[in-house]
C-alpha cells in the first residue's frame, strides 16, 4: 500500500507543531535519486526494500539553539496534534534514525 500521501500529511502536521513550538524551519523529503552503495547506503541504513514500494524519507528540523530544541521538544511531546504512533502510522518508526547535529558550514 502506497503510504506517500499519508506520510506527507503526517509530516505537515509535525511541521506545524514544530514551528509552533519554536523551530525555525522543517524540511521533509522523499528519495528521488538514492544510489546503491558498495559498503552502505540509505536503503541499508534503514533496512528498506529498495526493490519494493518503500521510499526513503529524509527530514531536518532547524532550531535556533540546543536550548530552543530542548524546550521545543518537550512542547511537541505534549502537543495533542502529534501523531500517536502505533500500527496506523504511515512509516515504520522502529527504522527511523534520529539525532542532533551541530552546523559546521552554512551557505547563509
Amino acid at each position: 500500500m502506497d503510504q506517500r500521501q499519508p506520510f506527507a500529511d503526517m509530516c505537515q502536521t509535525v511541521r506545524e507543531v514544530a514551528l509552533d513550538c519554536g523551530a525555525l524551519r522543517a524540511v521533509d523529503s522523499l528519495a528521488a535519486d538514492v544510489a546503491e552503495g558498495k559498503i552502505t547506503d540509505f536503503n541499508r541504513a534503514v533496512n528498506a526494500d529498495a526493490e519494493g514500494d518503500e521510499a526513503i524519507a529524509f527530514g531536518v528540523t532547524q532550531w535556533a539553539s540546543r536550548e530552543a530544541y530542548e524546550q521545543g521538544a518537550i512542547k511537541m511531546q505534549e502537543d495533542k496534534r502529534m501523531p500517536s504512533g502505533g500500527p496506523n502510522m504511515p512509516m515504520d518508526g522502529k527504522r527511523m534514525i534520529h539525532g542532533g547535529f551541530k552546523v559546521i558550514l552554512d551557505t547563509k
